[in-house]
This record gives structure tokens, sequence and C-alpha cells, in this order.
């Protein structure tokens, strides 16, 4: 079986702040589709799993699933299920960078478990490259923003559909801000009419 890498979708735009001036200046990156069955592609998001070792183990589930994905007999199970990035890659895509990604995500865009309809993409996870010392010493700028250029994306490629996802605690100001509405305070379930 022949397979491709990933696959570009759209542009995204974060902010990239230069530490110089403190000048905070519109980046355009690049919103990518990984295919699970392509082994270079498997590859740079296990690096980003590696490298991103945060409190929040996001990327590594991302990767276990995407793994189980590219052996997975259920063909239906693994077409719902899509990996994404926002890179900082202009080209090329067929090999990713691990260290140009800057955001990773996984959506599961099968039928609606209540409603048995396809006009809900669930995002399960969703993961901005966490901050740290060495980036700013080895970069003269950081990005922000990035959870929302991803978001931007999705409104527009799942437009018509309902995006639903729960939220961690600590990033349900975060959906607030960007057009999400709070379904659920328990369990933090937040939904927005793309």
């Amino acid at each position: 079986m022949i397979s491709f890498g990933a696959r570009y979708i759209s542009p995204a735009i974060v902010q990239k702040v230069m530490f110089k001036d403190a000048k905070v200046l519109p980046e355009k990156v690049s919103f990518i589709e990984f295919n699970p069955k392509d082994s270079v592609d498997l590859e740079a998001v296990y690096d980003v799993s590696e490298a991103w070792k945060t409190k929040e183990p996001y990327p590594a589930m991302i990767y276990s699933y995407m793994s189980y994905c590219a052996t997975c007999k259920a063909e239906e199970e693994s077409e719902n299920t899509k990996f994404y990035a926002l890179t900082t890659q202009k080209d090329n895509f067929e090999k990713p960078e691990a260290e140009d990604i800057i955001a990773l995500a996984q959506v599961n865009t099968a039928e609606s478990v209540t409603d048995g309809t396809k006009d809900v993409v669930e995002i399960e996870y969703l993961q901005a490259k966490p901050e740290s010392p060495l980036d700013n010493y080895f970069k003269p700028y950081k990005f922000k923003h990035i959870g929302t250029g991803i978001l931007d994306v999705f409104k527009k490629i799942f437009k018509g559909r309902k995006l639903v996802l729960y939220s961690n605690p600590m990033a349900c100001d975060f959906y607030l801000k960007n057009g999400f509405t709070q379904e659920d305070a328990v369990s933090a379930k937040f939904t927005y009419n793309a």
C-alpha cells in the first residue's frame, strides 16, 4: 500500500512576539493533516510528544492513537479520526519537521453518539507547544495565540457543523474567548456552531 505524508490544508495566523522590541506581528503558519499510515508522519508526532513532555499528556495520547490508527483494521474508525498540526514549515509537507510544529490536534468526525448525525465534530485533543526557556535562548521571538489559530481553521474547515470539546478546567476561559459556549460546567463541555 502506498501512503502519502502530511498534506497542507490551509494557512493559519498566529502572533509572533519579538523579544528585542516587544513588537507583535501576525505570522502566517501552515495547517496540515497527518496520515497515520505514513511512517514519517508518525515519527514527527512521536518526536513532538517526546520534546513536549509536560504535565499535559495530550501529545503522547495523540501519538498513541495515531499509532493505533496506523494498524487499525477498522478503516471507518481510522477514517473518522483526523490528526492535525500547525507548523512554521512552508513546504515539503510530506516530511514534517518536528521542531517546526507548534500545535497538535486530534478530532473525531464520526456520527454523533447523542443524535446519530454527522453534524458534530469532536475536538478530542488540542495542545499548543509549551514555552521553553531554551526557545527564548535560541530564538529572538515566541509565538502566541497558537490555540486560537488552530481553532480559527477548525471553524472554517468544519463550517456548518457543531464543534464539541471537553476542556481542561484551566482552559475554560480560552474557549469562551474564542466564541465557544459552555454547555455543562461540571464536565466543562463546550460547543461552537461553525
